[in-house]
């Protein structure tokens, strides 16, 4: 019975073991490689940015706003971090308390608003971005929330990057990404065979008022207080048509003024209209658009003495 069990011991080590350690490797990688959406946590983790201005938000914070221009319009120091498809929940735990205890405090600190940062945990599917960073205590938050962390996946999480060797990879080989423009992705850059598209319901959304994530939206506020930095609230442009109507947004503005009554507040939301020359899709700005904006966000927030 016991060289049975031997003879499995050694099955499953053999098995198993190449996979962790294809695992081992991939993570390594990932976590020293600044493409997105890794790159929205390597800035935190790995580095000390002391930047002057840092940006949080979901996709649209991600997308929408060019830290480079930002840094030459303004002469300072800014990394986009925004974390794609996360509410304020996610963006607190994960993102903003860590960099703050990390880093010195930056002059401005812009967080995204919009109606979907507070979606009730839309995403709550477990995301390969994730894995190379499980073994930082702040994602115990996310562990303890997700819906797909079974037991199969704590023995083998590598079956989140695929199985096949040539998918694997395939997978490395795509974290070779130097990304130059300090957290922004352009994912929705515009090429020639790229068309506007509709992506968001066409029923009318609902503002859910989620306990969770507004007492994390609160706690940003409170820390930022508490470390003496400025806080800016930023909603970047939507689609009228597409994306503003369908989002009963004069709620959503008393919901966070009544949140947030003393803290500064942009609203871009409807500075392009309906024009999809500055849209990808409905919910997303093109690169031209990102430019466009950023450019009129710098200005104002030059205007406004924000960055003194």
């Amino acid at each position: 019975m016991k060289r049975f069990i031997f003879e499995v011991i050694i099955v499953l080590l053999v098995a198993f073991l190449p996979f962790y350690i294809i695992q081992g490797i991939i993570d390594k990688k990932a976590r020293t490689c600044y493409k997105p959406p890794y790159s929205s946590f390597n800035y935190i983790y790995n580095d000390t940015l002391n930047a002057d201005v840092v940006i949080f938000g979901n996709s649209r914070a991600q997308c929408h706003y060019y830290g480079d221009l930002i840094d030459s319009l303004l002469d300072c120091n800014c990394y986009n971090l925004g974390l794609n498809g996360y509410s304020f929940d996610y963006q607190y735990n994960l993102q903003i308390f860590p960099y703050i205890q990390k880093n010195t405090n930056p002059k401005l600190l812009i967080l995204e608003v919009g109606p979907q940062a507070f979606f009730d945990h839309w995403n709550d599917d477990f995301r390969k971005e994730f894995l190379p960073f499980l073994n930082i205590s702040s994602f115990n938050f996310y562990v303890d929330i997700c819906k797909d962390i079974s037991f199969f996946y704590q023995i083998l999480p590598i079956k989140y990057y695929g199985w096949g060797l040539n998918d694997l990879y395939n997978f490395y080989k795509s974290l070779n990404y130097d990304i130059t423009k300090k957290g922004y992705n352009d994912c929705f850059a515009p090429r020639e065979t790229e068309k506007y598209v509709i992506n968001f319901p066409d029923t009318i959304y609902q503002l859910e008022k989620n306990d969770t994530i507004i007492q994390y939206f609160t706690e940003s506020i409170n820390l930022c207080e508490s470390k003496s930095i400025q806080l800016l609230l930023v909603c970047s442009p939507m689609h009228k048509d597409d994306f503003y109507d369908k989002c009963r947004m004069d709620e959503f503005w008393q919901l966070i003024d009544s949140l947030a009554p003393n803290v500064p507040k942009l609203d871009y939301s409807l500075m392009f209209g309906s024009d999809t020359t500055y849209f990808a899709e409905s919910t997303h700005l093109n690169l031209l658009g990102a430019e466009v904006f950023t450019t009129k966000l710098a200005h104002d927030i030059d205007s406004l003495g924000l960055l003194k």
